[in-house]
């Protein structure tokens, strides 16, 4: 199982089909943002991944909240999966939002899905059990409550719903890495990523495949890596956000 470990070399290989797919809809929704790091498209690879596991690469219907949206291009990923979709970010500088605004009217009338864009603080989200799909990509290591932010991305998840993270990954939370100034005083390590999925189980989370592997196996990118988490619940819907009836973007 590619999903919830650390990046290895042979990770690569065999995401290409997914990564085939990533370029190609990038290309469609007016490509990815220069600010996004080259190693980012492996991670929208590995959301890919994950749908086509977990939903067959169906997402029709289905609502999906992405998490800290910035410039980023998961959200028009996901919708072109057949998703209506929440962008949030709490931080949002005009141009990124320009852009991002741009790719998802784009992305809208190619794929015929709403979106709405929002400012919001994922530590204050009130939603529950309200989408399909949850993603944050490469974010969480940026938010300062990152547990009750994360706590909050559990308690958004329907019934067989899924969550995926990724995060940047080391050998040891003390965050002496390369970059660290633009984190919030940590990076993910085993243990720490351990305590993410003991947070996650209260809310009925499991790991996709029931196997984690997050040791250290090198570094992938400056002097660091990059790790997945994927998890599916179980249980009651009583969703409260209700998506898919407006297209709409807000800065």
């Amino acid at each position: 199982m590619i999903l919830s470990r650390t990046m290895e070399p042979a990770d690569y290989d065999e995401l290409a089909p997914e990564l085939k797919y990533v370029l190609a809809v990038a290309e469609i929704c007016g490509g990815i943002h220069p600010a996004q790091h080259t190693h980012r498209k492996w991670e929208y690879a590995l959301l890919a991944r994950a749908i086509r596991e977990v939903f067959g690469g169906n997402l029709n219907g289905k609502c999906a909240l992405d998490v800290g949206s910035s410039a980023g291009f998961s959200p028009a990923l996901l919708m072109s999966f057949g998703a209506f979709v929440k962008l949030t970010d709490l931080e949002l500088n005009d141009e990124w939002a320009q852009w991002q605004n741009k790719q998802m009217m784009l992305a809208a009338s190619v794929y015929g899905r709403s979106y709405v864009f929002t400012q919001e603080d994922v530590g204050e989200m009130q939603d529950e059990r309200a989408f399909d799909v949850v993603a944050c990509v490469s974010t969480l290591e940026h938010i300062a409550g990152e547990e009750r932010a994360f706590r909050n991305m559990c308690r958004a998840i329907k019934p067989d719903g899924l969550l995926f993270l990724t995060m940047d990954s080391a050998y040891q939370e003390e965050d002496i890495f390369q970059l660290s100034h633009l984190r919030a005083g940590r990076i993910y390590a085993p243990e720490s990523m351990g305590r993410l999925v003991g947070h996650a189980d209260s809310f009925g989370l499991r790991v996709v495949g029931g196997e984690t592997d997050w040791r250290w196996k090198g570094a992938m990118v400056n002097d660091h890596s990059f790790s997945s988490l994927v998890m599916t619940r179980n249980g009651q819907s009583a969703r409260r956000y209700r998506c898919g009836t407006t297209s709409q973007a807000t800065q």
